[in-house]
């Protein structure tokens, strides 16, 4: 298969539990919460024209709508697709369905794009990132989720595979299964993200970590923690990666930058 159809295969034999899996999964909900933290924090206008690149579900979509915004969401899955479907969003919700690196969106008609958890899957990591900047109105902001590659070496190395790790930074590469199906999937460090945007043309440029003590206690150690005190976890996370250099401690990396 081409990457593009493993992508839309393994997400929508994901779709019918993953809304459940971010109430079930402790560190898939704390890099969600967390994450929306951040991007909530970043200064919007009113009634603001949100681009979801990669809406899934419409996760994301349904808190934008909920703020009085008007949301355009990008989705390939068939899947997704039919579970965003039944939860009918309303008139102020538009779905373009269509793979991200091909679907036709106006140049300058989004105030804010985001993605989360869906760019690195693009064949064309420099093509996916210059079509956000078009996208976004001059002065319009983008926030971005990705898999971090040090996590995942970390990972590597706590799971004693010490030859994944190598071969996963090496290649800069990872990947996601889904009941058999895997596709892969282009890693990133904190430098190499910010300079991928920077290299695009955009400004104002920041990343944090989501997760950062991941690196410490694995994802084993932050579920076991989030089930102890969820909101003790949160907040010393969030005060921990308000410092920078603690990005490529996060399981993920969230950046957050404007077009000039």
């Amino acid at each position: 298969m081409q990457p593009d159809a493993l992508q839309k295969e393994s997400y929508s034999k994901e779709a019918r539990a993953f809304d459940e899996s971010f109430l079930t999964n402790p560190c898939r909900r704390a890099y969600d919460l967390l994450g929306w933290q951040a991007v909530n924090a970043l200064t919007l206008p009113a009634h603001a024209r949100i681009l979801d690149v990669g809406c899934g579900t419409g996760r994301w979509c349904e808190r934008f709508l909920d703020q009085g915004h008007t949301v355009t969401g990008i989705e390939n899955a068939p899947g997704m697709i039919a579970t965003l479907h039944a939860k009918e969003l309303g008139p102020r919700f538009t779905l373009l369905a269509g793979n991200m690196e091909e679907v036709i969106v106006p140049p300058g008609s989004a105030d804010l794009a985001v993605a989360i958890g869906s760019i690195q899957y693009c064949t064309d990591q420099s093509r996916i990132i210059a079509r956000l900047f078009e996208w976004l109105t001059p002065g319009g902001r983008v926030a971005v989720m990705v898999d971090s590659l040090i996590s995942l070496v970390c990972g590597c190395l706590q799971t004693e595979q010490p030859e994944k790790a190598q071969h996963v930074l090496d290649t800069r590469e990872g990947s996601f299964t889904s009941d058999g199906v895997t596709t892969r999937l282009h890693l990133y460090d904190r430098e190499s993200l910010k300079a991928a945007f920077a290299n695009a043309g955009f400004v104002d440029i920041a990343c944090r970590g989501l997760v950062v003590q991941g690196a410490a206690l694995g994802r084993d150690g932050c579920a076991t923690a989030m089930r102890a005190d969820e909101d003790a976890f949160l907040s010393r996370d969030a005060a921990l990666a308000d410092h920078e250099v603690m990005a490529d401690c996060g399981l993920h990396l969230l950046l957050t930058a404007r077009r000039p």
